[in-house]
């Protein structure tokens, strides 16, 4: 079997995951055309799909691809649509929390300085400067589920989500114990 090298030009290709997996599926491709001796050969085109990253606890940020890509305009749009309707219902949520009802359970501080939205509220993200980002709570969910049907097997996917999911409800219960125990703090010192 003779040696077949994919060359790709690194400045067009940024250095991350997705491209290595788009470059993975165009070289298995070539080498089974190799193998089978068919001439069909594929050549790679990088596609940018957008980004996810967290931004620490159960909070994340998903980005869309530059409008530049096919699917950048669609994503964009989509994705700041969205981040509307969620901050519009974080509003709503911030509403409650400080009735009194609230603040009387202590629900409205504990949901403001954990900094869980479903929209973004208050993680820092700059959404004029970055159109076509959602970021909050929901997001970081959205990103494990994704990162779970990306998985090779269904017993696979089934594992990361169920793992996904016990990891979220853990970050966001430690996060919530530390801050009742910091209230509990505060009220003692007082």
């Amino acid at each position: 079997m003779k040696l077949i090298l994919l060359v790709v030009a690194s400045f067009e290709v940024p250095k991350t995951a997705q491209a290595a997996i788009q470059q993975a599926d165009v070289v298995a491709a070539n080498v089974l055309a190799d193998i089978t001796g068919t001439t069909t050969e594929r050549k790679f085109q990088y596609q940018d799909l957008g980004s996810m990253l967290s931004l620490g606890g159960p909070n994340a940020a998903v980005l869309a691809p530059k409008d530049d890509t096919a699917l950048g305009p669609v994503f964009s749009t989509l994705l700041d649509t969205t981040r509307v309707g969620l901050d519009l219902a974080d509003g709503i949520l911030t509403q409650l929390t400080k009735s009194p009802a609230g603040e009387k359970t202590g629900i409205g501080p504990l949901v403001e300085n954990l900094g869980l939205s479903l929209g973004g509220y208050g993680l820092g993200v700059d959404t004029e400067s970055a159109p076509g980002t959602l970021s909050g709570t929901l997001s970081g969910a959205a990103r494990r589920a994704i990162y779970s049907l990306r998985m090779p097997t269904n017993r696979q996917r089934a594992r990361s989500a169920v793992l996904g999911a016990l990891s979220t409800a853990a970050a966001l219960s430690k996060e919530i114990a530390d801050q009742i125990d910091k209230s509990n703090e505060g009220k003692r010192n007082i």
